[in-house]
């Protein structure tokens, strides 16, 4: 099925209701609504795992809560053994279809979702992940302990949790498809809780998984952090709060549709008009949120890096990023910008633009075989996070994209 039909359907399904000026309990409940008719609609039923609540404290802000959600125990296997059907495993162990590029980390092809294809040069997380084959990837005694994942959902910093079907049903899959503990963290909202709440609530959950990594079973070398559109923002962030702050190392940053830059200079505005939205209206919603976000001062605010990463003064340091892009996407600019300025600073950056695609419409895995690639691709990514290590030269590149630039 093509997107665009797709969308309009979804759109005109769970249109809101008329009504007066919401205040932030209308938008958050509204939200909610949505994305439970949208996981009827669009959202791929996610496999069982284990799954832990537990609140850390946070100097300076409200404690914040995070949800572990980790692999089921292995079955027993007939004739002995563990069972081990490994969801993404291909030839190598790892990857369904992962190519190996130059640098043996990715390779292999991006395909839209009218079968458009982009050849991918090597790069962490890069290549054809096909659909997972099952719903387990348990590990053996004896084999190193696996990777952690702190996750950071979108919503416009005011929207959103852990209990919302498509977060949820996100997590769980990349907790057992790739092996690994997945930490949802369920940040403090604005405007109640301005900038930068979320960003040190974030921090700490970093923080708090390196050091309790032996209790919680993970290894603190395979550490990665990641999060869709406003939560890219926040893990981007967090990253760079933790190389500025000394640690913990971390491997991986995953940034999917990321806002980086809220002061807008980056916005894709020919996306906005391609959907209908005429410009104007898509800079005044950028503001809006960047106005409920960052509180008092925010238009001077939105330049500081733990706000905007994007245009953070130097990146060097910054953990290896995959970014994954879609085509007609307003923030699609955001994510390529960050990738060059990333390799400028000599830090490994993979972009992936995913052709065809909206903000939102990766999570639609029901329905759209390139959703489930977008998803695998990520999966895919964190089964093979390697362990974080000092800053090397940038060896990767754009994928069939454009120079970045600030309008269209």
């Amino acid at each position: 099925m093509s997107i665009d039909p797709l969308i309009t359907r979804i759109r005109a399904q769970v249109k809101s209701p008329a009504g007066g000026r919401p205040g932030p309990a209308e938008w958050r409940a509204e939200a909610l609504r949505v994305d439970n008719l949208l996981a009827d609609l669009a959202y791929a039923e996610a496999p069982d795992c284990q799954t832990e609540d537990v609140t850390i404290a946070v100097d300076g802000h409200p404690p914040v809560h995070l949800r572990l959600y980790r692999p089921l125990p292995a079955r027993p296997a007939r004739g002995g053994g563990r069972d081990r059907t490994a969801a993404t495993a291909g030839p190598d162990g790892i990857g369904a279809g992962v190519g190996r590029g130059p640098d043996g980390i990715g390779g292999g092809v991006v395909r839209g979702p009218a079968g458009d294809r982009a050849d991918v040069p090597g790069g962490i997380g890069a290549g054809l992940v096909r659909e997972p084959a099952g719903d387990r990837a348990d590990v053996p005694d004896g084999e190193p302990a696996p990777g952690a994942y702190v996750g950071f959902f979108g919503g416009a910093f005011r929207q959103g949790g852990l209990d919302f079907p498509s977060v949820d049903r996100a997590w769980r899959s990349r907790a057992v498809r790739a092996g690994i503990v997945v930490v949802g963290v369920d940040y403090a909202l604005a405007p109640e809780h301005p900038y930068p709440a979320a960003v040190e609530q974030g921090y700490a959950a970093v923080a708090w998984v390196a050091e309790h990594a032996a209790e919680l079973g993970v290894d603190p070398a395979r550490l990665a952090v990641g999060g869709m559109s406003s939560g890219g923002n926040l893990a981007a962030a967090a990253a760079l709060m933790a190389r500025d702050r000394g640690g913990p190392a971390l491997a991986l940053q995953l940034l999917e549709v990321p806002a980086l830059d809220l002061t807008g200079r980056h916005l894709r505005l020919s996306a906005g008009r391609g959907q209908g939205v005429p410009p104007i209206l898509v800079k005044l919603g950028l503001r809006s949120v960047a106005k409920t976000y960052l509180g008092a001062g925010g238009a001077a605010r939105a330049r500081e890096p733990y706000a905007s990463p994007l245009l953070a003064p130097d990146l060097a340091g910054a953990p290896p990023a995959l970014i994954l892009v879609a085509e007609h996407d307003l923030l699609r600019g955001d994510g390529e910008a960050y990738a060059a300025r990333l390799r400028r600073a000599g830090v490994d950056a993979t972009a992936l633009v995913y052709l065809g695609h909206t903000h939102e419409s990766a999570a639609f895995t029901k329905v759209l075989a390139s959703a489930r690639h977008w998803q695998g691709t990520v999966e895919a990514a964190l089964a093979r996070t390697p362990a974080a290590a000092p800053p090397r030269p940038a060896a990767s590149t754009f994928i069939g994209l454009n120079p970045p630039h600030s309008s269209a």
